[in-house]
């Protein structure tokens, strides 16, 4: 049996209501003064209530509303400012995962000089920053208002580098927020093109997670329960938006999917690839990339592909079991309503010009099938096409 180390942070709060014990638990982290970093696009009665029950607390509240809807490093430039100009001594980080990012980027970057502001961001860069992980000397708490990111669960901020022209990772154990509070509630007003795009990133990161160089038996453990929970419950929550069970359901598996003790693979390095240069939020993209990711990697994976088929219901022991899987979460996607890349006016010839981006991406390294370039325009092309494996 593969060895395995957990890291099991951070705290949880599950369940309906939870977000209005934002201020109790930033008093039990000894916080004085939050940033409270939210999307510019919540409902401001939402965001008074979050930000009413830190207030309650006797805690002061500093607000920076998110503009920025695909992690651009002007964000984080901007909210670290503020922080530091304030000198506050906590961050609550709620929204979708670009904000979160944003914000959990910004927490660890408050005692870090960075003279020449996005430029100098670069330096801590995954596969350019080569010191210890940064730490975070200040409180951090994530709500998140989406059911897909995961964004609240990881050690990763993925930034959209304006200097590099992709997207880059910013990674530290310290990203990891000492409280989550999934509050199904959060997300009960998303509409329905962001139920979808946010729900198919959570399938992707669980299916990535096991079709990955890092995955273990935890892993299998906790996203094989992701998979169940969100391969049943994304159908109900896109048709029956206020159904809140399904909505409970979706909160846990994008949590769950992230939480595996794993990484992902080719299919994200491809959707960061595309996400930065056609500016298409990154759960379309994933559901653009995770099944072609999937079947790319079905003679290495075959145990792990099996179980995602047992999660999904499907026949395990199908002798096409990988194109069962890959073929069944296409026609999810389609039946999501989820535009394909030529529907979004993008040409096929400047969709598979994004391989070079995508072997920048260090995930793909992550990959049981190694990736080159001319295969990345391969897959890109794949992905584009958006047809049934026969």
């Amino acid at each position: 049996m593969k060895a395995f180390e957990t890291t099991i942070k951070p705290l949880v709060k599950f369940g309906e209501g939870s977000s209005l014990c934002t201020g109790e638990k930033f008093k039990l982290l000894g916080c004085t003064k939050v940033l409270a970093g939210y999307d510019a696009n919540i409902n401001p009665a939402v965001v008074d209530a979050v930000l009413g029950s830190i207030e309650k607390e006797g805690i002061e509240v500093v607000r920076y509303a998110c503009a920025y809807a695909d992690g651009k490093d002007d964000g984080v430039i901007e909210c670290r400012q503020l922080a530091i100009d304030n000198k506050v001594d906590g961050f609550l980080a709620m929204g979708g995962g670009s904000t979160m990012d944003i914000v959990k980027a910004s927490s660890l970057l408050i005692d870090v000089d960075l003279p020449e502001g996005a430029k100098s961001l670069e330096n801590y860069f995954v596969g350019r920053y080569t010191g210890p992980d940064l730490p975070r000397r200040v409180g951090l708490i994530s709500i998140p208002t989406t059911a897909g990111t995961g964004a609240e669960a990881t050690r990763s901020c993925i930034i959209a580098s304006s200097t590099l022209g992709v997207k880059a990772t910013l990674s530290s154990q310290s990203a990891k927020a000492d409280w989550v509070l999934l509050d199904p509630e959060m997300t009960k007003d998303l509409p329905p093109y962001f139920t979808a795009v946010t729900g198919m990133d959570a399938i992707a990161h669980a299916c990535e997670a096991l079709c990955c160089t890092r995955s273990n038996l935890y892993t299998e453990m906790i996203c094989g329960k992701s998979l169940e929970l969100s391969w049943k419950n994304l159908p109900i929550v896109y048709k029956e938006p206020h159904n809140m069970e399904a909505r409970a359901n979706m909160s846990l598996a994008a949590y769950l999917a992230l939480t595996g003790e794993s990484y992902g693979n080719c299919g994200h390095s491809m959707a960061h690839a595309i996400g930065a240069d056609f500016h298409v939020p990154h759960g379309h993209c994933c559901a653009w990339t995770a099944p072609v990711a999937l079947y790319y990697t079905r003679n290495d994976c075959d145990h792990e592909i099996r179980l995602i088929a047992r999660s999904f219901g499907l026949d395990d022991k199908s002798p096409t079991v990988a194109k069962d899987v890959a073929n069944a979460m296409k026609q999810l996607v389609w039946s999501l309503g989820i535009k394909t890349p030529a529907e979004m006016g993008i040409s096929r010839e400047d969709f598979i010009a994004s391989a070079p981006k995508v072997m920048v991406d260090p995930i793909h390294h992550c990959c049981h099938t190694p990736l080159t370039e001319d295969k990345a325009r391969e897959l890109l092309g794949e992905v584009y096409d958006q047809k049934l494996y026969e």
